[in-house]
């Protein structure tokens, strides 16, 4: 059964083109590792929740949007084993500075119930 990554991160709108290339470096190392898909999504309006919302969540400054992404893996061995590779492959450690601020950034495992 597949296994999803799923995060959601507030990134400064003037990073758009840094956070893009990055993403497009990571996609390329997760299908490499095994990954059937990789999806980066940048918010094309602000929803703001009072208790609850994405710029909630990640603590969304005025200058920034929020970005939700998601990598598909064929199964969760394959995706522990790129997790894995990403503490000792030194490809992860040159990727550079992220272009968002990872404290705020959301992220989680998930199986899915239904896929159409």
């Amino acid at each position: 059964m597949n296994f999803v990554w799923v995060y959601a991160a507030a990134v400064p709108r003037d990073r758009k083109e840094s956070f893009t290339t990055h993403a497009r470096e990571a996609a390329e190392m997760f299908k490499c590792a095994g990954a059937l898909s990789v999806q980066e999504n940048w918010a094309c309006e602000d929803v703001d929740g009072k208790l609850s919302s994405f710029p909630v969540a990640v603590g969304k400054a005025d200058d920034e949007d929020v970005v939700v992404g998601w990598v598909i893996w064929p199964d969760e061995d394959t995706a522990q084993a790129c997790m894995a590779s990403m503490e000792d492959d030194p490809k992860w450690q040159d990727m550079g500075e992220r272009p968002h601020d990872g404290k705020r950034m959301l992220w989680g495992h998930f199986r899915p119930v239904l896929i159409s």
